[in-house]
């Protein structure tokens, strides 16, 4: 049977390996580059009138990806 102060001290060796065994690469360029984004800021008391007019600049984006 294992008491808490074992358990606390074999949990400590556990994170210290692997931390330690983790390979450390520096200050790197992350390997997916995400595309820009862009967003519709609007503000306003009526929900519907915000989601239309949030939409408003992303027309095209949204008819081409409706497809008919």
């Amino acid at each position: 049977m294992i008491n808490r102060r074992d358990f606390i001290f074999k949990m400590g060796i556990g994170a210290t390996g692997s931390v330690l065994s983790y390979p450390f690469q520096g200050n790197t360029a992350p390997a997916v580059q995400s595309p820009s984004s862009q967003v519709s800021l609007v503000t306003g008391t009526d929900r519907r009138t915000m989601a239309h007019d949030a939409l408003i600049p992303f027309v095209d984006v949204i008819r081409s990806g409706i497809q008919g």
